[in-house]
């Protein structure tokens, strides 16, 4: 379970201090696909960021608590949220190219951990990718932006986190890939305890996928509700 409690997040530089998001509140429940979707500039990418500690704090100050499950994460220090992290999340970027060391081929980060080959082979399989022998001999830059969110997709589905993040995830998939992760997503959190928080512009993709769905306008979240009360309830 993963509450958030946050009453603002602001931007600081020199001369003032901005205020990005306001009065966001929600619990997050396993066996569930949550999506907020939004413009851009409204604050969707920024809140992930900040429930996994990947905003500067040097930069960002966040007012408020977010909970995994009885433990307040504010309230830990970077090296013991960083182990937390490593354990319970998994973050997809929109931007999945620039997540990867350009001095590094791909195998690289399968290497990481202890994937069983048949794991790996399946998963690059399954989102048409080419093989694995292929795939782990590639730098960053030999690969498209496409096949570099299909590889990001895999590596955070291999490493079975608690909680999957994913921003904008359909952004630069064709329609047979965005099927694909639609039913692989709605089979991961069949699993025991697993969320999936999603952030995006696609709409008939939110309305597929979601378990519930929330709008963010202006740096405000509304609450999540089902899809069916989403896309019908009055303007």
């Amino acid at each position: 379970m993963l509450t958030a409690n946050i009453n603002s997040i602001t931007i600081n530089n020199k001369t003032n201090t901005a205020s990005l998001l306001r009065n966001v509140d929600f619990t997050l429940f396993p066996n569930n696909i949550y999506t907020i979707l939004g413009k851009n500039g409204s604050g969707k990418s920024t809140l992930l960021l900040a429930l996994v500690n990947l905003l500067d704090n040097n930069d960002f100050t966040i007012d408020g608590s977010i909970k995994l499950n009885d433990v307040n994460l504010q309230k830990l220090s970077e090296s013991e949220f960083a182990f937390v992290r490593k354990d319970n999340f998994r973050f997809i970027f929109q931007d999945s190219i620039s997540a990867f060391d350009p001095l590094k081929k791909i195998k690289y980060y399968f290497e990481l951990f202890n994937y069983s080959l048949n794991e790996i082979r399946g998963e690059l399989n399954y989102f048409q990718l080419p093989k694995y022998s292929e795939v782990c001999e590639l730098y960053p830059h030999q690969i498209s932006t496409g096949m570099a969110q299909r590889i990001s997709i895999v590596l955070a589905l291999l490493s079975n986190p608690n909680i999957l993040l994913l921003d904008e995830p359909t952004s630069a998939l064709d329609l047979p890939i965005i099927n694909l992760l639609l039913h692989r997503l709605k089979k991961y959190v069949e699993q025991e305890n697993k969320i999936v928080l999603l952030v995006t512009q696609d709409i008939p993709f939110a309305k597929a996928i979601s378990d519930y769905i929330s709008l963010m306008e202006e740096g405000e979240l509304s609450q999540f509700i089902t899809p069916e009360n989403f896309f019908n309830k009055e303007v």
